[in-house]
């Protein structure tokens, strides 16, 4: 069984694009066309992975409306309707934005692309249309009235598929001629037909929901300012008389999609608890958090526990099992729940936190195992919630002992009853997403490995913080002991820190985190996902470089994490060219490993030298200018590691190396001449692509370029890295980057290059 949708990428915020303050019309004619294919394209996979064209917005990653809206959450601040949809919305919306700024830069070049989607088979450019129509530069009132009267009924009453039609029926019939209004107001009083809700039983049921329709309808062109004649006001007056007045009280977006909303849900805690103490209210809570639910509205267990998280409540609590005589102190059900309820934050703020851990370490030294291994999930919270204070703690170090081995067996079988006991299926994934099934943080497990991790101290020369019968140490056996589950858990997590252990204990860490990494199975494809978590140096390469090697090829491995293997590697060998040392990896085996990448993992790979030098010259206390670091580190990489075949350069290597002359400031020149083997056209939209838009520190970022030479090496990059052709992308601002080159050196008019993009930046 698959399930298919359609994705792309998350919704552009147009506040930060300012796409609004754009004034080039070539530039917006141009977007709106690209976006215009891409939304095309991404109809077309819709098509052929299931979507039948019709009014169901599913398979497309749903699409609440055509346009940026926004709605009012119950609880929380204005959310956009399709925010957290990724799938034809993102580029549906953009598209809908540069035609709106295309309609007020050139209102003809806007009706020419999208005049025709009114009779359109997609729902999506209907959609699209009649919400660009709602302005009276794109469409005439005679448009507007010939559309709402000519629409086929799915469209004219589907406001939960078709919601810019409805919304465009009622902002524009003020605008219509008296007869126009009458004529759709008529088609309104007939009410949906039939054939509009084919599933809906005939009845009284039925004729009560054609009239709230209509009512609805006629209440929304009011609400936007709209005037009914005299017979459609009557005719109005008699119909809401017969349906729900609150349902009539309609908004002009009343009945539109919404987005997802969050309720809160008010806690109900049990009142009879705050009136016992001690021993009795102890067994009145193991009673209540045991009971079963008597009704959809009376949950003892459920009232018990919302009275449990109260802050004053867990107080009490504390004070009720301290002053118990019973041995067992409290129940499993109890202790569970006080596990969740009792945190740092729910303490008061001029409480002594390790005061209050210690009481709760004291009570739990009494707690037999049986209760312990019951309420291992609540337990194993406590301990993550309370990290600091534990891993410092005597007592908290040996009940974290005591714990252990029960958060082992607990998280072992969870798994099993998931019905996965088998460890390989932790390697599966769809695509390159990264696989969810492996959760190293929610475990219990897990959790008890953080509060380990969180004790381990900084390093400083001669520490050793894992000598034998030190706590660490035996900790760190305890966890590495483990099996199943948990070992699998366990190995993640510390190589997670896998440069930390390298430095706190070479030997042990050589012993016992890298062999599980060097496995052939699915186990070791999960392990280093966890090397991927963070970019890795000289040290951890040479005790991994080999495989990171391989790895970063092995399909088996999610393309992010190849990327990050990649990356690793390459500034290996950039930093070993800026500190004058040999690399901790065979330069020749990350050129062929350069090879063997996809295009998308050496593009980006590509753009970690722009990166690196930025980085190192911004940096505090930084020992090199941005010219130094190239010519000591990227230079030499690019001439001796980066593949040199020309089947290898393609428009993501170009697009990623056409910033790097920027970053190297007084090496732009040669920079450019480095780079341009690798260049070819890529669609560049405007100078950010050069890393040459805005300023910097108060100055000009274009001013890099500030000698006929740079401007020479300038106009070869512009002219390497844009195309030619009637379609072809002009980035924004080209013109003002000809005429700064045009200052810096005159001689360079005469330049066939120059001519070429003169004419396109005019275009």
């Amino acid at each position: 069984m698959f399930s298919i949708r359609l994705a792309s990428g998350k919704a552009v915020d147009l506040n930060v694009i300012k796409l609004s303050e754009i004034a080039s019309q070539p530039f917006i004619y141009s977007l709106c066309i690209a976006l215009l294919a891409a939304v095309e394209r991404g109809l077309d996979i819709a098509k052929r992975t299931g979507w039948d064209g019709g009014y169901e917005t599913w398979r497309l990653g749903q699409l609440n409306r055509v346009y940026t809206a926004s709605g009012t959450a119950e609880d929380g601040p204005n959310t956009e309707l399709d925010e957290f949809h990724e799938g034809i919305a993102p580029s549906v919306k953009l598209l809908y934005a540069a035609l709106d700024r295309l309609l007020e830069l050139d209102a003809f070049a806007a009706r020419e692309i999208a005049y025709s989607w009114r009779n359109s088979s997609s729902p999506v450019f209907v959609r699209l249309w009649a919400a660009l129509a709602r302005d009276l530069r794109f469409a005439s009132p005679e448009d507007v009235a010939d559309f709402q009267l000519n629409s086929m009924d799915d469209l004219f009453w589907g406001i939960q598929y078709f919601p810019e039609i409805a919304e465009l029926r009622a902002r524009r019939f003020r605008d219509l001629s008296e007869f126009e209004q009458i004529a759709i107001s008529d088609r309104i009083k007939n009410m949906p037909p039939r054939r509009v809700w084919p599933h809906m039983p005939p009845g009284e049921a039925f004729k009560r929901e054609q009239q709230l329709a209509a009512v609805q309808e006629l209440m929304r062109i009011l609400a936007a300012e709209g005037r009914l004649d005299e017979g459609t006001k009557n005719w109005l007056d008699d119909k809401r008389s017969k349906v729900q007045a609150s349902d009539t009280d309609a908004g002009l977006e009343s009945g539109f999609p919404a987005a997802t909303g969050v309720h809160r849900l008010q806690s109900d805690p049990d009142p009879q608890f705050d009136l016992l103490d001690g021993e009795g209210r102890l067994d009145a809570l193991a009673i209540a958090l045991t009971s079963p639910r008597i009704s959809w509205d009376s949950d003892p267990a459920e009232r018990a526990a919302n009275w449990l998280r109260q802050p004053q409540s867990v107080e009490q609590i504390l004070r009720d099992l301290e002053s118990s005589k019973d041995p067992r102190r409290g129940s499993a059900p109890l202790w569970e729940r006080l596990g969740w309820a009792h945190s740092p934050q729910s303490v008061g703020g001029d409480r002594d936190l390790a005061v209050e851990a210690e009481r709760v370490l004291i009570l739990l030294e009494a707690v037999p195992d049986d209760i312990i291994e019951r309420a291992i999930e609540g337990l194993a919270q406590w301990l993550s919630s309370w990290e600091r204070q534990v891993v410092v703690s005597k007592r908290g170090r040996v009940t974290w002992n005591r714990i252990w081995p029960y958060a082992v067996k607990a998280t072992n079988a969870r798994r099993s009853a998931e019905g996965q006991s088998d460890l390989s299926t932790s390697g599966s994934q769809v695509g390159d997403a990264a696989p969810m099934d492996l959760d190293t943080l929610n475990t219990p497990a897990g959790k008890l490995i953080g509060v380990f991790l969180a004790g381990c101290p900084r390093l400083v020369e001669g520490s050793r913080p894992f000598a034998a019968g030190t706590p660490l140490r035996l900790m760190r056996d305890l966890i590495i002991e483990s099996n199943g589950r948990s070992k699998l858990i366990a190995l993640y997590r510390l190589i997670e820190t896998f440069a930390y252990f390298l430095n706190a204990d070479r030997q042990w860490t050589k012993r016992t985190l890298v062999p599980p990494l060097l496995r052939p199975d699915d186990e070791s494809r999960v392990l280093w996902r966890a090397v991927a978590r963070r970019f890795q140096f000289v040290d951890v390469i040479k005790a991994l470089g080999k495989e990171m090697l391989r790895r970063s090829t092995d399909l088996g491995i999610s393309r992010e994490s190849r990327q990050i293997f990649a990356m690793d590697l390459v500034i290996e060998c950039l930093q070993s060219n800026l500190e004058s040392r040999k690399p901790a990896i065979d330069v020749g085996a990350v050129q062929q490993m350069l090879r063997s990448v996809e295009d998308e993992v050496r593009a980006n790979v590509a753009g970690v030298l722009t990166r690196f030098v930025n980085d190192v010259a911004n940096a505090k206390k930084a020992a090199h200018s941005a010219s130094e670091v190239f010519e000591r580190a990227v230079f030499p990489f690019l001439k001796v590691i980066w593949p040199q075949e020309s089947s290898l350069s393609t428009p993501g290597v170009s697009k990623a190396f056409a910033a790097l002359p920027a970053a190297s400031k007084e090496a732009f020149a040669t920079a450019v001449d480095a780079v341009s083997r690798f260049l070819v056209p890529f669609d560049a939209w405007s100078m950010i692509d050069y890393g040459l838009y805005g300023d910097s520190e108060g100055r000009q970022k274009l001013l890099i370029v500030d000698d006929a030479v740079k401007a020479r090496a300038f106009l070869k990059l512009l002219d390497k890295t844009i195309a030619s052709g009637d379609r072809v992308v002009v980035p924004h601002q080209l013109g003002v980057a000809l005429a700064h080159i045009q200052k810096l050196s005159l001689e360079l008019n005469d330049l066939s290059s120059f001519r070429r993009l003169a004419a396109l930046a005019r275009r």
